[in-house]
């Protein structure tokens, strides 16, 4: 089996292995829609066999982790926002008589 050797949970049954006792929706849109956190979206992985979505123990606590900040990859920046930040940076310098 793949997905780290864990077993692969139904993504309406997910909510079970969840703190809290979320809806049982909740992690369908977590893993369609996400979370937007910092600027961020974060989703929750998922796998589509047959049609269905199905998820792991594993994914869900990476997602919980990634949500509280316990995740600490650095976030790629896109190329737009590099642009604007590096826009903004020489606007700053240029404020300042720099460049």
């Amino acid at each position: 089996m793949q997905a780290d050797q864990q077993e692969y949970i139904p993504l309406p049954q997910a909510s079970a292995h969840i703190p809290g006792s979320p809806h049982r929706s909740t992690p369908v849109r977590w893993a369609l829609h996400g979370l937007h956190i910092g600027g961020q979206i974060i989703r929750l992985r998922t796998v589509r066999v047959g049609g269905r979505r199905f998820t792991t123990a594993v994914w869900i606590e990476e997602f919980l982790a990634a949500c509280d900040g316990r995740d600490q990859q650095p976030v790629a920046m896109t190329p737009a926002r590099r642009r604007r930040q590096a826009e903004a940076a020489v606007d700053a310098l240029a404020s300042m008589g720099v460049g």
